[in-house]
């Protein structure tokens, strides 16, 4: 991402060329990232992914930054993956082909964060602000990492299953049908009486 300066602590907030992230220094030495797709739930889509990225990148490199923060825009951090864009385009780092390539590809960015010098804080609605490093550091020691690497070769065989197949066919067709019909047997979001996805 190319942006002027922040110019230090209380300067203006720079926003990325399509608005979705928002840039600014609240404290001295704080570097703060806000998704800023409100409309969205800031659900993350690929321009969105790649602004994160490059945006941590730069505040890893950058010597007067010693934490980053990031938040979300408007009732929520951030409701996940944007299901309505498509998420095989324009991804913000290449990732080896075949199967399981979306699943190697989402734990690569997020292990791309992990493995940054400096510590990045989420600061989700409603719940304490956790510094990631120690999380990071006590996951590795029992063995985290390489669960979540071998939880996306079982994605990837999962992905040819009829089941998933039919699911997949149905949320290209009615997304909310679909999430509805996958919830309700668990009484989540969707599935609950009264909710407005109900």
């Amino acid at each position: 991402m190319t942006r002027p300066p922040l110019g230090g602590y209380g300067g203006d907030p720079v926003n990325t060329p399509d608005g979705r992230l928002l840039i600014d220094e609240p404290l001295p030495h704080v570097r703060r990232l806000t998704l800023n797709r409100p409309e969205k739930r800031n659900a993350l889509d690929n321009a969105l992914r790649g602004a994160i990225f490059d945006a941590l990148r730069a505040a890893d490199a950058d010597a007067g930054v010693c934490v980053s923060i990031i938040r979300g825009a408007g009732p929520c951090f951030s409701a996940g993956y944007d299901l309505s864009a498509d998420l095989t385009a324009d991804r913000p780092y290449p990732t080896a082909g075949g199967d399981g390539q979306w699943p190697r590809h989402v734990v690569e960015g997020w292990f791309a964060i992990w493995d940054l010098a400096k510590p990045v804080i989420a600061q989700v609605h409603g719940l304490q602000q956790i510094n990631k490093r120690s999380v990071h550091r006590a996951m590795e020691i029992m063995g985290m990492r390489a669960a979540i690497r071998a939880g996306t070769e079982l994605q990837a065989l999962a992905f040819h299953q009829p089941a998933s197949l039919a699911y997949r066919a149905e949320v290209k067709k009615n997304l909310n049908r679909a999430l509805k019909e996958r919830d309700a047997p668990f009484g989540d979001f969707r599935g609950r009486p009264g909710d407005a996805g109900a």
